[in-house]
């Protein structure tokens, strides 16, 4: 994905009360918006190089937006915003594997909420649920970045969601290209790590891909980082389990409906 208009390079001072990113460009302070309301953990470093793009609507209330930082030399993209627009260009170029002849839908209602994508061919439905993934260690990339209730929700529902004979993806997309590999973070949120690994015994299919981030595009790097085999170098998803139960009249579509409304 090229952008329209180079992103500017700035210095990154601090951030405040999550949305505000406090920056220097060309020396002059300037507050930026972040979209990013995660902890950011393993790419917030102030004070440091950034990226900042400019709002086109000139009665936006910040004129600008965080869109990476730099970390230990490599662009880290952090504008959660862009996430299912990268997915997307993976899923129509083919990088996730039986989808070509598929139509795809984003942002589809389902009750009261909504799934990232919907792709459907004659007689034939895939629910994908896309996260984005800035956090990496030892070369790794990590998700989730600080516990995240919402994204054990959404891993539930596609694993009822497969066992209703849908085929269910769980899509990574990681906006950093210095990691040759993807595993859950069972340190930060040991329920989300085995409930991964759960969803993957029920069938739910499991990709990650990592993007080359630059001040003039985003380029997905086309093998994945994780396509729901063991890779060498990676740690294994831990065993431990976690006992939750669902009601028998459980349906995924109304969990979806209940509880998609916000996204990581």
């Amino acid at each position: 994905m090229r952008f329209a208009t180079p992103r500017l390079e700035g210095i990154l001072t601090g951030r405040s009360k999550r949305f505000f990113a406090h920056c220097l460009l060309e020396g002059e302070p300037t507050l930026a918006h972040c979209v990013n309301t995660g902890s950011m953990k393993g790419v917030l470093y102030p004070p440091q190089r950034c990226l900042l793009s400019r709002a086109t609507n000139p009665k936006r209330k910040l004129a600008y937006t965080l869109e990476a930082l730099e970390v230990d030399g490599v662009w880290v993209g952090v504008n959660t915003h862009l996430t299912n627009t990268i997915a997307r260009e993976a899923l129509e170029r083919g990088l996730v594997p039986g989808l070509e002849k598929a139509v795809l839908r984003t942002e589809v209602p389902i009750l009261e909420g909504r799934i990232d994508f919907v792709a459907e061919e004659p007689g034939k439905t895939t629910y994908i649920e896309v996260k984005h993934v800035s956090l990496a260690e030892h070369g790794i990339a990590r998700f989730p970045d600080s516990p995240t209730e919402r994204g054990q929700k959404h891993l539930r529902a596609l694993q009822r969601l497969a066992g209703e004979g849908h085929r269910a993806i769980m899509l990574y997309m990681t906006q950093r290209d210095d990691v040759r590999g993807f595993e859950a973070a069972s340190d930060i949120d040991p329920v989300y790590a085995s409930l991964l690994e759960e969803a993957k015994q029920s069938g739910v299919e499991i990709y990650a891909f990592k993007c080359t981030v630059s001040p003039d595009s985003v380029e997905i790097i086309p093998s994945s980082i994780y396509g729901g085999r063991p890779l060498v170098g990676c740690s294994p998803f831990p065993s431990v389990s976690y006992a939750f139960s669902l009601p028998s009249a459980f349906s995924a579509a109304s969990f979806f409906g209940k509880y998609l409304h916000h996204r990581v």
